[in-house]
This record gives C-alpha cells, structure tokens and sequence, in this order.
C-alpha cells in the first residue's frame, strides 16, 4: 500500500491566538515515510481538532481531539497514516464549526512519471469505468432541455468530454501498458459519443498503449440518445450490437487477434503476455426497445443479467487461460455481488442476477479478479466461496464524471507475486483548478434524486404500518383519529413524501453520500452524522403535528380525568425513534410505555424498518460488505495489495512496444502533464518527476 507513515509530534510554542496562529506544520508537501511536525499552542476549550481529506465533508477517525478539558500545549499520540492526498488539520468551534485555524499536508502520489526501468519491470495497467463521454456535438443549442437533464443526473455531462480528453492526456504522458474501461463509455449510446470516445483511444493506440473496453448499459440501443437544441430535443442515432463491435474492433472486438464470444459482446485477449482479459457482455441491451428501430415503445434495461451460453463461454475461456498459468482479470460492467446490505433494495440494479452463485463459478474456473463499474462509486469487496477456502475480489471503480473524479491503476510485480491496486483522482481541468470541490458541489447539488430510493424504502414501511393499524382500530376512537391525523400530515405520494425526507434529512445523506464517493468510510467520523439525523426526526415531528393539526386533540383515557394530548403521542413516537438510531435500545421500553397499546403495533412498524436502514448504514459507512453473515469482510476501497495465481508467470514488456518519457528533468508540466513556464499562481503541477504544490 503507498501510504504516508507520518508521524505527528505535538509541542508548545508560543502564538498569538487573535491572529489564528495556533498550527503550525514543518512541511506543507511530503513524500510517503517523511515525518512533519506539527505544534499548536494556546489550544481554544470546546473545540475540536480534525483532519480532513481532499473535499472532504467528514473528518478522519484519525488523530480527532476534543480540545474540551485538554491543555492548551501538549501532545497526541502518533498520527499513523495518511493516504496521499492534501490532507487539511483544522480547529474547529464547537458550537458553530466555525474554523478558528487550519494547516495543511499534502502526501504526494507516488511521481507521475516513472522510471523507464521500472516500466519495464512490472506492467502497469490503467482502469476507467462509467466516463459516459457526451459529445459536444449533441449539444445544437443549449437550453432548458439540457438543462433540465444536467440538473437531474449525477454525472458531470456537460465536462464529460473534457474530462476524458485530460485523463487521456495523463495516460499518454504515464505510458502504461494497458487501459481498460469497463463500461459506459456514452451519456446515452449516442453514436457521435462512440466516434469521439474512439478517436482519443485511437490516440493512444498511436503512441503504443493498448485499450480494451466492454459496453455499459447506456452504450447500445439507448432511446434515451437525443440532440439538444434549446427547448426541445430530436432523437439522434445510436448503435447495435455490430456497431458497437464495429466502433472499438481495434479495442477488444477484433476475431483476427482475441476469440469473440458469438451470442454477445464478450471476448477474450491477452493484451500482456501471462495476463489473460476476460471482457464479459453482462447487459441487456438484447431486450432495449426504440421506435427508431420499430419497436412499439421506447424501453431500456439498466439491469444486468450474464446469460447461461456467455456464463458457460467465460468459464470455458477461464479454463484455457488457467491451464496456460495466466493470471486473469475479469472485466464487466455491473458489479458482481452485494457490496453492502440492503444494495437488492436501495440499488437494485448494481449488481447482476444471481451474482453470488456466479462468483461462486468463477472461483471454481480460476477467476480471482473482478474489474466492475456501474455504482459511480468505489468500492471493493471480497467475496468468499461457501466452503470459505478460495475467494475472489471484486474492484468496482467509481465514475470519472462524479466525485472525486476517481480512476484505478494496477501494478503488476511478477517477481513479487502481487498486483498493486492504487486509487487516483483527477486533480484539475483547463478551467477548474480544483476539481475535487467542483466535482463535490456538483454531486451534492443532485443527492435528492438518489435519496428517493431510500425514501421510498421506508415510506413503504409507513403505509404497511398505517394500513395494519386500520384494520385493528375496531371501536377506538383515539386510533381512528391519529391514523386520519398521521394520512392527512403525510404527503399522498412518493415524490412528495421524498422531497419531505430531503428537507429533513438532505444534509446528513448528503454527507453520507460523498463519503461512500470517497471510499473507506470507515476512516471517516460517520458518528458525526447522528446529531443531524436526529435534528431532523425532531423537525419532522413538529411538521407532522403541525400539518396534522394534532394539537388541537385530547382525550380522556378510559374514562379516567387524565388526559393524553395526541401531540404527545406523535412526540412520544419521535423520542423511540431517536433512541433507535442512537442505538440505546435499554431505554426504549420507558418510553414505550407511555404510548397507548393501539400504536405500539405501528411502532413496531416503525422500529422494523428503522432496523432496516440502521443495518444499511452501518455496512455502507462502516464499509462491510455482507455484514452479519460469514462471509462479512473489510476490503480496502483505495489501496490494495493482492497475491493471486498466475502474476509469476507474467512477462514484462518489451523496450520496443513501450515509448518511454524521461521521468524527471527541471522543466515544469502542468496535471495533464502539459508543459508550462514556471507556475506562479497556486494549484498542482509536476516538477522534477514529482508532484509540487503552490500555495
């Protein structure tokens, strides 16, 4: 793992706390295994000392202090280590968040520009997946109609094209040995789309860098693929199976040089000599319907499904390729198996059908690697064999047209035995210095229509409840008027009640959000979240009683002088819930016991699907897939270290199918690696074979 072992020691020294002098580093930019010192003095009380990644909104579980009762010069135990990135410590008020001082390290990726000796050694290959390129072609005259598409999508479209010219820009200028895309290589299968995304592979191919990429389900067949002029829209051409083929023949899908499956757009190659790709066609694009090809309506398929006669050609292939010794790399499209509970139902078409039992065939065949896209996020899981002797893992590279703009590179060592997995984001555009914010704001700005999935989730949990508790109201006029109360403060439909769950919740799902963007949420202050979230159960009581007109309700209780107030009901049921996500389940029964019985079946309701959500959160941000099983694990999201049968057998690339570009001279390149007259305003560049930033 290229990670920074950094050491943090603490002094006193003496600052002035007016002038938001209380850090102080040694080095703003290290290289890994440097130690920085970093010194505080005249520490503020009821504060908070964090560290953020990059664009990060959530603080690492790393060296968090709570300055409260701590003297104002002391010192912290070891840091440990930190990832490479531009890691920001800040002191935070309390009360406010307000940020009373900061500073910053910056641990550089290791240099972008490698050494021509070690290139030769240990093959390097590249990973890009979801990059949905939009030609600007499409694009007649902008308008609402764009507009009202970009501002519904998560993806970056409108930098769509830029973004995959920089990080061919970067490619040419690293020189692996191999690209792979797996998978939507289009906004919508547009055909123009297509010819741009190839006329930049055909860039590469020129300078000797071999690509191999599969379809997505946005890539054929797409009735979605449109022109923009203004207001309107007009159907542009998209592509078929053949088209396709046809379009990237020189990028897996020629018969003359890899064996091509015939009943889909899977194929086999050995683009490095020892390393077998397995390209699998694991779309449905067969069933997508477009009345531009005389289909009675417009329909596409975004699950994935790998058909028995493709499922039995890949294990086929994998059998040649184990035979030979090779060490196989399987690339598709949607992932493979669960990468955190309850994805069936938030995500539904992440992953493809039946995928564990398919895992389970591709351990017995020999695969071992799985190369997956499709979530927009990264995430890596490990997915064991029922028997729990063999394994497989899965790396599922989130989209470099959303946050953090991440891609993957894959470093092969055969005289070790291992693949080096290392997750890079694109730091910066022509016109974008820092992308990682850009990037951020953009998705944060479209985190509501990812939130109505879950939203949905859990309002069918309501209407189940509401439903049950109708049907056992009987003669009981309190639960006949709350249930009335409770229909009448509910929005009636989906969109409504999602909108409301957003006004609430938006911002802890948010953060929730560009954290699983960010990988290894496990190393983020995710507890952090609890406080907004039950901010939020308490807004949304007062709404509901509000919108209910509970207030004005009471009744006597069997007859007795004592009277209940439906609004304490309603607040009753809002303190369970809070106890239920706070996870103090010892003191819900005190609670519960002031609720009448006829809603303690509907609190159950409740409770259940609380549970539901409270197991999903927790295998998302605490980053374990298959959670409560025995198959629950903890995979690195960002860097990883993995020994798997066949790399000792893989060969290293000769000199004359390797152009090599001088590591280090005193010149200075921009993040494309575009040179550059000496820097003078602040941002990322590349000098002397390493990253330098200016402040």
């Amino acid at each position: 793992m290229r990670k920074l072992n950094l050491i943090m020691m603490i002094t006193a020294v003496c600052a002035s706390l007016s002038a938001n002098n209380i850090l102080s580093v040694s080095k703003t930019t290290c290289d890994k295994d440097e130690s920085v010192e970093v010194t505080y003095t005249n520490l503020p009380d009821s504060a908070y000392l964090y560290i953020y990644q990059d664009a990060a909104r959530l603080p690492l579980t790393l060296c968090a202090l709570n300055t409260t009762g701590t003297p104002a010069s002391g010192s912290l135990p070891t840091l440990g280590m930190l990832e490479p990135y531009t890691n920001t410590i800040r002191i935070e008020q309390a009360s406010n968040n307000n940020v009373l001082d900061s500073a910053k390290i910056t641990v550089r990726e290791v240099p972008l520009l490698r050494q021509g000796e070690e290139q030769l050694r240990c093959p390097v290959i590249w990973l890009m997946t979801d990059i949905h390129v939009m030609s600007p072609e499409l694009v007649i005259n902008d308008g609402k109609a764009l507009e009202d598409v970009v501002a519904s999508d998560r993806k970056m479209l409108r930098k769509s094209a830029e973004i995959y010219e920089a990080l061919i820009d970067s490619i040419i200028l690293n020189r692996p040995q191999l690209l792979l895309i797996a998978g939507d290589l289009t906004k919508d299968g547009e055909k123009v789309s297509h010819q741009l995304v190839a006329t930049h592979l055909e860039r590469l191919s020129q300078e000797g860098i071999p690509t191999l990429v599969i379809p997505g389900n946005h890539d054929i067949k797409n009735c979605n693929a449109k022109y923009f002029d203004g207001d309107n829209t007009k159907p542009a051409e998209d592509v078929l199976e053949e088209e396709f083929a046809q379009i990237y023949k020189n990028y897996g899908y020629d018969p003359q040089k890899n064996i091509c499956d015939t009943s889909s757009l899977s194929y086999v190659a050995e683009p490095i000599p020892g390393i077998t790709v397995i390209g699998i066609d694991a779309t449905r694009c067969k069933e997508n319907l477009s009345t531009q090809h005389g289909d009675p309506k417009n329909q596409r398929q975004d699950y994935g499904k790998l058909r028995k006669q493709t499922l039995q050609w890949v294990t086929d292939r994998a059998d040649e390729a184990k035979a030979k010794g090779n060490l196989i790399i399987a690339m598709m499209h949607h992932q493979l198996v669960q990468h955190f509970e309850g994805q069936a139902t938030v995500l539904a078409s992440a992953a493809i059908e039946q995928g564990d039992s398919i895992a389970e065939i591709f351990i017995e065949h020999g695969i071992h690697l799985v190369l997956t896209g499709h979530m927009h996020i990264s995430n890596n899981t490990t997915f064991y064999n029922t028997a729990k002797t063999d394994s497989l893992v899965e790396i599922s590279t989130g989209a470099t047209v959303s946050y953090p703009v991440p891609y993957r590179t894959l470093t092969v060592y055969p005289e070790k035995g291992v693949i080096d997995v290392s997750t890079r984001n694109l730091h910066a555009l022509k016109d974008i210095a820092n992308l990682s914010v850009y990037s951020r704001e953009e998705l944060s700005k479209r985190v509501d229509k990812m939130m109505a999935s879950v939203a949905n989730m859990f309002s069918r949990e309501i209407d189940s409840a509401l439903a049950d508790a109708k049907a056992q109201t009987g003669d009981d006029q309190m639960m006949q008027v709350m249930i009335s109360k409770l229909e009448s403060a509910l929005p009636a439909n989906n969109s409504e009640r999602a909108a409301l769950a957003y006004q609430y919740f938006g911002d802890p799902f948010t953060i929730a959000m560009l954290t699983a963007s960010e990988g290894n949420e496990d190393r983020k202050l995710t507890e952090l979240l609890e406080p907004m979230i039950i901010e939020g159960v308490d807004s949304l009581m007062e709404y509901i009683i509000i919108k209910g007109d509970f207030e004005h309700t009471t009744f006597t209780m069997m007859g007795m002088p004592l009277t209940i107030s439906t609004v304490e009901i309603v607040r009753l049921m809002g303190n369970v819930i809070k106890l239920m996500i706070e996870g103090k389940d010892d003191q819900i029964d005190s609670y519960s016991a002031s609720i009448p019985s006829s809603f303690k079946n509907m609190l159950e309701k409740m409770k259940t699907a609380l549970e539901k959500v409270k197991v999903i959160k927790s295998s998302m941000l605490e980053d374990i897939s298959y959670i409560n099983t025995d198959r629950e694990n903890k995979t690195d999201d960002m860097f990883l270290t993995l020994s798997l049968p066949g790399i000792e057998n893989v060969k290293t690339p000769t000199a004359t199918s390797t152009l090599l570009v001088p590591a280090r001279d005193n010149k200075w390149y921009d993040i494309l690696g575009r040179e550059i007259k000496e820097p003078t305003e602040k941002g990322i560049y590349i000098h002397q074979g390493k990253q330098v930033m200016k402040w």
